[in-house]
């Protein structure tokens, strides 16, 4: 009886903890998902910067005003500025969801080998019961 409790209650604890870590394995995946998409803007604002650089506003014969390229060039600074930013907050989540995940499966192990040994307890206990029944 004690051993069908301690069973129902590391099934709990251990369904629990798959939940959670199937959950932080989707998170991930779209923590990765984010990250090629900002790695990918990335790299576009880049090669849009590199177009509209300063060189390329003294030699080219634009019919766009200087003071206008200007501005824009500061806006995809400041938008480049911004998805490196975002990059590295997704990384750090990242970084810190492999953790979890990490911590999450040492307490399933953990959890799993007290299981263990809370039955071979249960059996030890058992066998001296039975022991003791039979030496009456």
């Amino acid at each position: 009886m004690a051993s069908q409790h301690v069973s129902g209650v590391l099934g709990v604890v251990q369904k629990a903890l798959i939940d959670d870590l199937e959950t932080t394995r989707e998170l991930c995946v779209q923590l990765d998902r984010s990250k090629e998409s900002m790695s990918t803007q990335l790299s576009t604002q880049t090669m849009q910067y590199e177009q509209v650089s300063p060189h390329t506003l003294k030699t080219s014969s634009l019919s766009v005003p200087t003071s206008q390229l200007h501005c824009e060039l500061g806006d995809l600074k400041a938008e480049r500025d911004l998805l490196k930013a975002q990059l590295n907050t997704e990384q750090t989540s990242s970084n810190k969801l492999h953790s979890v995940i990490s911590m999450e499966r040492q307490r399933e192990f953990q959890a799993h080998a007290m299981g263990r040994e809370k039955e071979e307890e249960i059996m030890q206990l058992r066998q001296l019961l039975a022991k003791m029944e039979a030496d009456r």
